[in-house]
């Protein structure tokens, strides 16, 4: 069955109900006010698959990224996500080999660190632009996306992404124009993973940014009708 549901454009968007939970079959980012200790709190809310699959991802993909976003020469980000989905998708130690031997596996962002040739800054640069949790998928949801992400889907190019994202903050009709960015970089397809992110307003012209990704659907949890996957709590300087 389908239902209606708001993107980020404030468009309405088919929604398609499963037994276990809704995808929204055209995603994007929105913001909603939350009363939190007196005051009004955005809490932005995006589609997890805006964000680069780790354990899906191609080695272009992978060096795109590291190239745009790790500030790598072309031909050692190349040789660097090589070695990303070689690491990816070894087994690890002691593992039997055979049909059932399972794969490595990224089971967060830190675990770049354990791959030769990932060094701490390079990480940093990477973290936020990246996901363990997307299984297999191998592209990206321009329309979830944080700028980060965009300037790698467009080869570093940020006139495409300014256009884009003023395209998408605008409610362009029928979404923002994706045509400049890499086609085998780019999917449209719905997910049922989102992260949240709240800054709330702390003393001394600080704040504290809340992150908290999640997975929405009964079979995730017997509780609840999501399963938090990974909290991050930050304080940094107030922007203002």
């Amino acid at each position: 069955t389908s239902a209606s549901s708001v993107s980020g454009t404030g468009k309405s968007t088919n929604t398609r109900e499963t037994s276990s939970s809704v995808v929204i079959a055209v995603p994007g980012v929105t913001s909603v006010s939350v009363p939190y200790a007196g005051q009004q709190i955005a809490v932005e809310v995006a589609p997890l698959n805006g964000l680069i699959p780790l354990n899906g991802a191609g080695a272009d993909l992978l060096a795109a990224l590291l190239r745009v976003a790790g500030g790598l020469a072309p031909a050692p980000a190349q040789a660097l996500a090589t070695a990303l989905v070689e690491w990816r998708d070894g087994r690890p130690a002691g593992d039997a080999a055979g049909a059932d031997a399972r794969q490595r596996q990224f089971e967060a962002p830190e675990d770049l660190l354990l791959v030769p040739g990932v060094d701490y800054a390079l990480y940093a640069r990477l973290a936020p632009l990246v996901s363990a949790d997307l299984g297999g998928a191998s592209r990206v949801n321009p329309q979830a996306a944080p700028p980060g992400v965009l300037a790698v889907l467009a080869q570093g190019d940020q006139g495409r992404v300014a256009r884009f994202v003023d395209q998408r903050t605008g409610g362009q009709p029928g979404g923002a124009d994706a045509s400049g960015f890499q086609p085998a970089f780019v999917s449209t397809g719905g997910t049922d993973l989102y992260r949240l992110q709240a800054r709330v307003p702390l003393e001394a012209g600080k704040i504290l940014l809340l992150t908290r990704d999640v997975a929405l659907g009964a079979t995730y949890s017997r509780t609840a009708p999501w399963r938090i996957l990974r909290t991050e709590r930050q304080i940094a300087a107030h922007p203002g």
